[in-house]
């Protein structure tokens, strides 16, 4: 199955948010500011996540797509980087904040 394993690629990225990682990262910030850079790492986060899980598992199907390649690598987290980005500044649809 060229599509598994996905998930053990992006856990990082929930350890980061919940772990004492993120606390030592921000320890010499002001409150404030370190409520609004978790706040914007998780912004970023979800739509990276979902992309890059909902994204691999649909091309996994596609029977020419290398999965494994680096080529192929780079193609799904460039979307997913760019649907994270759009997570930052497009507001959810109908959510009036």
């Amino acid at each position: 199955m060229k599509g598994g394993g996905t998930i053990p690629q992006v856990w990082w990225a929930f350890h980061l948010l919940s772990g004492p990682t993120m606390a030592h990262l921000l320890s010499g910030i002001s409150h404030k500011i370190q409520e609004k850079i978790k706040l914007r790492i998780k912004k970023f986060l979800r739509p990276f996540i979902l992309t890059y899980l909902f994204l691999s598992v649909a091309i996994s199907f596609y029977p020419t797509f290398d999965f494994y390649s680096f080529k192929g690598q780079s193609i799904i987290i460039a979307v997913s980087i760019f649907n994270g980005i759009l997570g930052l500044y497009v507001k959810k649809i109908g959510n009036d904040n």
